[in-house]
């Protein structure tokens, strides 16, 4: 009978040990699908995030739904690029109990930042080719690093993870993060973001290599959402057909745009999965333009191992194949 009570009490100790040691792995919300797949990298082996925005909606105008809220009050840790792009999540985030941790990818120290163009025409800028001036453009971007109120007068682009060097930083932050919160799995989740930076330089020198026959071709995309990876990869986008995902232009800026795009010939109008492609075919109708698709949220992507290298990977591509 003793020996029957040490069993059941060691069968009960180490069903408590178990609980804790699941308990211990932290509870991970990230605000969007790619800042999601940056987690579950880093996770990998331990845990599994949660995300709030499906990827067929836009962050810019999703509503916080109950069960959002819900999932948010019982997060550990809250991952999010700000309030430039997640704004709903603005004052949820201000309601969290002290104990959960909030990320805040644009102040990340490394993070490269752009402004957002003031308008839907672009010249070509100064930045395009990383092969001419990627040093001169790095030094630019950190001059900006943490200024993401005013941007010294524009405001913040908040596509940042379009550029493979912030995915890089942020992988790291997260897993430093995660540390913090459950110190006995640190280790795992260092070494799932090194393996994750180096799968970035591969993916880095692929993509680089699928976009060098268009380098330069103009084209028009749906709004301002890539300019990071135009940067990066030395890429012409000369305009957008929208100057916001929520404001209408008005027939005479499509004119403009249709005008513009014609005499530089230009190639390709790209539309977005998240967003009606009507205006933008208005622009290409009785031109030579086609229209091909971006999507930098990777909507149709499922979720798992790749999600984030898939998402870039075919944005090069479908940009490659309406160029050519």
């Amino acid at each position: 009978m003793k020996q029957a009570g040490l069993w059941v009490g060691a069968v009960l100790l180490g069903s408590i040990v178990s609980a804790n040691a699941t308990a211990e792995t932290p509870k991970v919300l990230a605000s969007i699908r790619p800042v999601f797949a940056l987690a579950e990298t880093v996770m990998a082996g331990v845990g599994e995030p949660g995300f709030l925005v499906p990827g067929g909606l836009s962050p810019h105008s999703y509503a916080l739904r109950p069960s959002d809220a819900e999932r948010l009050a019982h997060a550990d840790v809250v991952i999010w690029v700000g309030e430039h792009l997640e704004n709903f999540l603005k004052r949820p985030l201000d309601g969290l109990p002290r104990s959960a941790t909030i990320l805040t990818l644009t102040e990340i120290p490394g993070t490269t930042l752009r402004k957002s163009r003031v308008d839907g025409n672009w010249e070509k800028h100064a930045h395009s080719d990383r092969h001419d001036d990627r040093g001169d453009d790095h030094e630019h971007d950190q001059e900006y690093e943490h200024e993401t109120d005013h941007m010294r007068g524009g405001a913040l682009d908040p596509h940042l993870w379009l550029d493979v060097d912030n995915a890089r930083v942020w992988a790291l932050a997260i897993a430093r993060t995660l540390a913090k919160k459950d110190p006995g799995n640190a280790g795992v989740y260092e070494e799932n973001a090194r393996r994750f930076g180096d799968r970035m330089n591969r993916l880095d020198t692929e993509i680089d290599r699928i976009l060098a026959p268009v380098r330069g071709q103009p084209f028009a995309v749906f709004h301002d959402a890539y300019q990071y990876f135009e940067a990066r990869y030395g890429l012409h986008a000369v305009g957008s057909v929208t100057l916001g995902p929520e404001r209408q232009p008005s027939v005479r800026r499509l004119a403009t745009l249709r005008e513009r795009l014609t005499s530089l010939g230009a190639r390709c109008v790209f539309v977005e999965p998240q967003f009606p492609p009507k205006l933008a075919r208005t622009v290409v109708d009785g031109t030579p333009l086609r229209t091909g698709t971006l999507d930098p949220l990777g909507a149709d992507i499922p979720n798992g191992p790749g999600y984030y290298e898939t998402l870039l990977r075919r944005m090069a591509e479908s940009l490659k194949s309406c160029l050519e």
